[in-house]
């Protein structure tokens, strides 16, 4: 994703910082990295909500997840539709909150891109 948001960023940026007197490091920070991470932003907001769906942060870093305790309760009760509605609703809950807050990022990074780059 990053690799890609970079290569979007026209060669002439790069030349034209360097003829101001910046060197590599400083020119890729302050010039390229800016207009590259507004590039990036979405399909890292996109990657990080899919990778909620599919997994459990919580089941990866080793604790049950709420799909694993969901099934406890199971297996205790049997009330196994509710509890799922009730997982499916926090996970919604999730995604919604995230979708939020990348929106508002997204947002706040494309403040001062001109208006024909933004609606792209």
């Amino acid at each position: 994703i990053f690799r890609a948001a970079i290569l979007t960023v026209d060669r002439g940026q790069m030349e034209a910082a360097y003829s101001v007197g910046l060197s590599g490091s400083q020119a890729f920070m302050r010039i390229v990295f800016p207009q590259a991470i507004r590039v990036a932003f979405p399909n890292i907001a996109n990657t990080m909500i899919s990778s909620l769906k599919d997994t459990s942060l919580a089941f990866s870093i080793g604790v049950m997840d709420m799909v694993g305790r969901g099934e406890t309760l199971i297996a205790s009760t049997t009330r196994a539709f509710e509890i799922y509605v009730a997982l499916s609703i926090v996970y919604y809950v999730i995604v919604i909150i995230l979708e939020k807050v990348f929106k508002f990022n997204e947002c706040y990074f494309n403040r001062y891109m001109p208006k024909e780059l933004a609606s792209q």
